[in-house]
């Protein structure tokens, strides 16, 4: 069964408020209180074992219009949570990191992000901030 139209618009601007929360400074230093984390990634690869963070990649060079897929080990996430992201760049000043999808499992989450930039690939650093919600 597809979801309905309006369920999917929920879901958007659900994923959209999240991302208003996590960019907002306020909410960041209230999840930094309550377990926020950061790491810096190696290999598309970081643990954050807190309901929040920012991980810094390490340096891509993803070409355009293709994936980089990471992985976050993080204790807090189930096969039933969501983990909302966004992306921003760190030290990467060209191409166009978009949000793919995360998928979760038990103890992890797979991000996909796309260079969504038709010629130019990145060229440095992105932040990935995630939030993870658990039913």
């Amino acid at each position: 069964m597809q979801p309905s139209r309006f369920f999917k618009i929920g879901v958007a601007l659900v994923a959209f408020a999240l991302a208003a929360v996590i960019n907002a400074p306020e909410a960041q230093a209230q999840a930094r209180h309550y377990g926020w984390g950061t790491a810096t990634s190696t290999a598309a690869a970081a643990t954050i074992n807190q309901t929040a963070g920012v991980i810094t990649t390490e340096a891509l060079t993803t070409a355009a219009l293709t994936d980089y897929t990471f992985t976050l080990t993080n204790s807090t996430i189930s096969a039933t949570s969501v983990v909302p992201f966004t992306v921003e760049f760190g030290t990467a000043s060209a191409g166009d990191p978009v949000v793919g999808r995360s998928t979760a499992g038990a103890g992890s989450c797979v991000f996909v992000i796309r260079n969504a930039h038709a010629t130019n690939a990145l060229n440095g650093t992105i932040k990935i901030k995630f939030a993870v919600l658990t039913p």
